[in-house]
């Protein structure tokens, strides 16, 4: 007998198809899916995913500046 495996996912989080034709999700990239989507982050903001790493993010204060031909383009 084989197990009925379903896959639930809310309605309009674009970020979880393309995963779906996998077999097995890195826990890294279920973290990028989850903290990327509106509706899935705000249903799993308690949570923590083993594994999952951190969201890559640079604060806006140690960016480099631009250029005055760059804002003006």
């Amino acid at each position: 007998m084989q197990a009925c495996q379903t896959t639930v996912r809310p309605p309009g989080s674009p970020a979880l198809v393309a995963m779906q034709s996998q077999a097995r999700q890195p826990e890294s990239h279920v973290q990028l899916a989850v903290r990327n989507d509106e509706e899935l982050n705000k249903l799993l903001a308690n949570v923590t995913i083993a594994s999952g790493g951190v969201i890559p993010s640079i604060h806006q204060v140690l960016l480099p500046k631009g250029t005055k031909a760059a804002k003006t383009a």
